[in-house]
């Protein structure tokens, strides 16, 4: 049995990957496929890792739509049938595609139309990616656009300079419903807060942008850049998200 789940799973990986699900994931998804609904302990027991291990991709699943989670304690996990999650991810990838022919590539093709500007790309190293953050939000004379998808971002320091900065211009913050809480004390009139839990990645946008994602390993990578097209693909792409989110 154990050999069969790996042979799909070295079949299906690369494409998995695209997805931002590493191998413990999927095997965590046709575990609970083969067997049905489980315990993170008996999950953890056909798997042969702690129980631990197990509560960490089987939050990112039930994040990204492949695994329900029952009310009852102990809990028990339910992988959703693969055509639903396939429907699911299809409709995704098609919305993205849709987004980059309709607002990606006319902005290209803009970029590839005027004389080229002066602008800097960095990457950010992991320590100093707070500093940063704060930084463009506090000094950028434009309006911000904050996403945030991950809780290592949720800090006093962070939390200060968007309620500071909301005081003089505009600030849409978009959070995941998992650290949604955590933004309780920006609900003062001038931070406007909406849920969205698809989020790719993490950003700030101001007068630059920075970007950030996660890596397999956990570590988050950042990137800045004072370009000015990648600025307004950046906004069009954040708006796109925030016409899909939820009141929070």
């Amino acid at each position: 049995m154990q050999s069969f789940i790996n042979e799909i799973i070295d079949k299906i990986i690369p494409l998995t990957k695209v997805l931002g699900l590493s191998s413990i994931d999927v095997k965590v998804y046709i575990t609970l496929l083969m067997n049905g609904p489980l315990t993170a302990r008996k999950l953890a027991e056909l798997l042969s890792i702690s129980v631990t291990k197990t509560y960490e991709p089987l939050n990112r699943l039930i994040k990204k739509g492949f695994v329900e989670k029952s009310r009852e304690r102990p809990a028990v996990y339910y992988a959703k049938p693969p055509r639903e999650v396939w429907s699911n991810i299809k409709r995704e990838v098609t919305d993205l595609m849709e987004f980059i022919e309709n607002y990606i590539i006319p902005q290209l093709e803009a970029m590839a139309s005027i004389p080229s500007q002066p602008y800097q790309i960095t990457i950010i190293p992991q320590g100093s990616i707070i500093r940063e953050i704060v930084t463009l939000i506090s000094k950028s004379k434009s309006d911000v656009d904050i996403a945030i998808s991950f809780p290592e971002l949720v800090v006093n320091e962070v939390i200060n300079a968007i309620t500071d900065a909301s005081k003089d211009k505009r600030v849409r913050v978009l959070v995941t419903s998992r650290i949604a809480k955590l933004f309780d004390r920006l609900k003062n009139g001038f931070v406007h807060v909406k849920i969205l839990d698809d989020m790719f990645g993490s950003g700030v946008i101001g007068d630059t942008v920075i970007l950030i994602v996660k890596n397999p390993s956990g570590t988050l990578n950042a990137m800045w850049s004072s370009h000015k097209y990648f600025n307004e693909i950046a906004r069009v792409y954040f708006n796109h998200l925030w016409s899909k989110a939820k009141e929070i």
